[in-house]
């Protein structure tokens, strides 16, 4: 009974130390963690999810969807697994089935979860975009932005609307997106943070769109 005990931790200790190398960039060496942690208690689903995170950062594709199939064999309703698990799909351009995750991803996470559900709807309309259904993407779009909490996710969501925005020719539309992410990263730190210097490339894409499309019309 001690010997498990004491196994159980140290697995836990494995996995605790993994997470941290995989947060500073080291995926190989975070691997081994899991690995280690894995033999110690193998049906944990959390460790299971990180390693395949693990594979899916070392680019081992199908090894980090059998790592997340394994998860959510012991875990099925598990949102982190089932998000992780749409990535790789993306990645493979699988994408209805990176959409199914997503989907399922959807209806397990718990209502107070704001960032989460917004990071899938993000996701969702990536890959309905990718897809071709782009009114669904933009309707995608918009319902995150309605429960997005302010920052980070709502920042990507923009992001990710304006590239798409352009994409289309739709100038005016991604500048409407991209001006409060100008003025936001002005607020926080003009010269030392670089995403001022990112989204101002941008906008400055996004206007020249918009003098085009306007000059096509102009020529109609």
């Amino acid at each position: 009974m001690l010997q498990s005990i004491d196994a159980k931790e140290e697995a836990r200790v494995l996995r605790k130390q993994g997470n941290s190398l995989a947060q500073n960039n080291q995926p190989a060496a975070a691997l081994d963690c899991f690995e280690r942690s894995l033999r110690l208690s193998p049906g944990d689903a959390l460790t299971l999810n990180d390693r395949g995170n693990a594979l899916q950062d070392l680019q081992r594709l199908e090894e980090a969807l059998s790592s997340y199939d394994h998860a959510l064999s012991i875990q099925p309703e598990f949102p982190a697994a089932l998000t992780n698990r749409s990535n790789v799909f993306r990645t493979m351009r699988r994408l209805d089935e990176a959409l199914r995750d997503l989907d399922a991803a959807r209806t397990v996470l718990p209502t107070d979860d704001a960032e989460g559900i917004v990071r899938v709807l993000g996701l969702r309309a990536r890959a309905l975009r990718g897809l071709a259904r782009i009114d669904e993407a933009f309707a995608a779009f918009a319902q995150a932005l309605e429960i997005a909490p302010s920052g980070a996710a709502r920042d990507a969501v923009l992001q990710a609307r304006a590239r798409l925005e352009l994409d289309l020719f739709r100038g005016r539309e991604a500048l409407a997106d991209l001006d409060p992410l100008l003025a936001s990263a002005r607020s926080v730190d003009l010269r030392k943070n670089t995403r001022v210097w990112q989204h101002h490339r941008r906008r400055s894409y996004a206007q020249r769109r918009c003098h085009r499309g306007a000059c096509r019309k102009s020529h109609d």
